[in-house]
């Protein structure tokens, strides 16, 4: 992983289950006014080691160095070490990092689409259908709705599963995504409430989704539909 190459950390590669996600992870660190003059101290020895670890020419290490020192406050210190970062990129954060000690200073955190698009497409579903079900919908609407909500819940699970076993959640962090996730199944589960339709249209809604051919998704809500009658 290029951030672990740079920052010399060793974050694990994070996958679960079968399905793909967009994943964000940031690294942070806050440096202090005394260690941008320790950056101006820097000895060549641990600023070429620095340099070389993660992955920034030796010269762009210098070049920083002389540029902070000839800042006229931490003001302009600060500003310089925001246009190297902005330069260099992940090489130039990884020297800040590997040169100034010590290395529990450097905050990671990461987001997952598994989370916060899941908790979004519910709540567009919510939109989407904003009442019950009822006697007057289509087995057209009633099948697509049947889909997007069971579509829904599937995410809703693997994001439950993926906040279970992320490396780089610490427990508030995972109890508040479990929280939000755990409210978005619910949301989405009121949204398709076969109680709500009365038993002559359940039958009549089944009798008119079996003529034919029956998709698999079709005999989905058809099994769904009888259960919830018999229930």
């Amino acid at each position: 992983m290029p951030l672990n190459e740079a920052l010399g950390t060793s974050i694990p590669l994070f996958t679960h289950g079968a399905h793909k996600e967009k994943r964000t992870v940031t690294a942070t660190r806050t440096l202090s006014s005394d260690e941008l003059q320790a950056l101006v101290r820097l000895n060549p020895a641990r600023l070429s080691n620095a340099a070389q670890q993660a992955g920034l020419t030796v010269t762009d290490a210098i070049l920083l160095r002389e540029e902070l020192e000839a800042c006229a406050d931490a003001e302009a210190q600060c500003a310089a070490i925001q246009r190297f970062v902005a330069a260099h990129g992940l090489a130039g954060f990884g020297f800040l990092h590997r040169a100034l000690p010590p290395p529990d200073a450097l905050k990671v955190a990461g987001t997952s689409s598994a989370y916060g698009d899941t908790v979004s497409l519910v709540d567009t579903l919510a939109l989407k259908y904003p009442v019950p079900l009822s006697p007057e919908d289509s087995a057209e609407r009633v099948l697509e709705r049947f889909k997007d909500v069971r579509n829904a819940l599937r995410q809703v699970q693997l994001g439950l599963e993926d906040a279970q076993h992320d490396v780089l959640l610490d427990d508030g962090a995972r109890a508040g995504l479990a929280q939000s996730l755990a409210q978005a199944q619910r949301k989405a589960q009121a949204l398709f409430t076969p109680q709500s339709l009365p038993p002559e249209a359940s039958e009549s809604l089944c009798e008119t989704l079996g003529q034919g051919w029956v998709t698999s998704d079709e005999q989905a809500l058809i099994d769904t539909l009888e259960a919830f009658r018999n229930a």
